[in-house]
């Protein structure tokens, strides 16, 4: 999955570790250009790589044995160094993504709640030079997954070489940007909103469907509660909630009980999404988190970040819906839908409005 002059396949070792590793991967490191989990993938002969998607990885989950334990500075993890030969973990969970992403896959994954945490007394500093780590413990997934098998199977072979080949790919990758012609050029942030944003929120109005979803911590992913859905041309909306046990925020939600108890299925909640859902429709949602629990069951795949767009417009870092209908001075509307949903779906439509009118007015 890089250019062929980047390439660092051949110089891979095939290294037979005992310690099984499985690599739970945020996301949006899936296809970074220069992340280290498929040097791990094709290097190792026992690896397990899972893509999570809101709180759980997407598929079923393989069984966590016993002696199976989380690399992740909690507090109150065990240093790998100071565990006994009858300690030591024969399967490492390992976190891929950025430090925040590792947090909050930690935080949030319920099922690892009750693994025992284990970390590096002493580890080298990063070598990976194109990625600035926030603190000089923060290292990359290959560097923390070799150090710990170093740690635990000091007598296997090739660990060494899988560091070296990934030395190479920062090497060649730095390589070829100094190599590369013509004067570096340094990205221009969009100030116009009307190109960043055009396609779709004018010249797609008619078609554009804003969604929202409650979820739940889950066995192994995040347990979608309600979906709730606004045409924004015509206001017809979609609210269904999802048949199960209560969850804790449901006060939050301002959802009742005999809400989610009387709720669909989940067979019927994609019957009834299917049907309300056009062709032509494009989904847009607020958060990211939507749009990937849409995709985790299966209802839709795609869709715009409603937060992404605005920031790439108008301003960096918006932070939450509220605070962007606050520093805009909407006057949103609550949608027609049950709960807490309403108010988040009313502001996100008038998010969208605002958005229209500023390209319409080329601002």
């Amino acid at each position: 999955m890089k250019p062929a002059v980047t390439c660092v396949c051949a110089r891979l070792p095939r290294v037979d570790n005992q310690t099984r590793i499985w690599v739970l991967q945020h996301p949006r490191e899936r296809r970074h250009p220069i992340g280290t989990v498929r040097l791990l993938a094709l290097a190792l002969e026992r690896v397990r790589v899972d893509v999570t998607f809101l709180s759980g990885p997407r598929g079923p989950l393989p069984a966590i044995g016993p002696r199976a334990a989380l690399l992740y500075p909690a507090p109150g993890a065990r240093a790998l160094e100071s565990l006994s030969r009858d300690e030591q973990p024969d399967e490492l969970i390992v976190l891929d993504g950025t430090w925040h992403h590792a947090h909050t896959l930690a935080r949030d994954l319920g099922f690892l709640a009750v693994v025992p945490k284990v970390t590096l007394e002493s580890i080298e500093p990063s070598r990976y030079r194109i990625r600035r780590e926030p603190r000089g413990e923060c290292v990359s997934t290959v560097e923390a997954v070799v150090a710990a098998l170093r740690v635990l199977e000091p007598e296997t072979r090739g660990l060494g070489d899988l560091l070296q080949a990934f030395d190479e790919m920062i090497d060649d990758q730095l390589g070829y940007i100094e190599r590369r012609p013509g004067p570096r050029r340094a990205k221009r942030r969009r100030t116009d909103g009307a190109r960043g944003v055009a396609r779709v929120i004018a010249d797609r109005w008619d078609d554009l469907l804003i969604a929202y979803a409650e979820s739940a911590p889950g066995p192994g992913q995040r347990a979608l509660v309600q979906l709730v859905g606004v045409r924004v041309a015509s206001g017809e909306t979609f609210d269904q909630i999802v048949a199960g046990p209560p969850p804790s925020g449901l006060f939050h939600m301002r959802l009742s009980e005999h809400d989610r108890a009387t709720g669909a299925s989940e067979a019927q909640l994609a019957a009834a999404w299917s049907a309300f859902r056009r062709p032509r429709d494009v989904v847009l949602a607020w958060n990211q988190s939507t749009l990937d629990l849409l995709a985790a069951a299966s209802l839709d795949h795609g869709g715009l970040c409603l937060k992404a767009l605005w920031a790439n417009a108008f301003e960096r870092g918006p932070g939450t819906l509220e605070a962007v209908v606050e520093r805009a001075r909407l006057t949103p509307r609550p949608a027609a839908v049950r709960g807490r949903s309403a108010d988040r779906l009313g502001n996100a439509v008038c998010i969208a409005q605002a958005l229209r009118a500023r390209v319409e007015q080329g601002a």
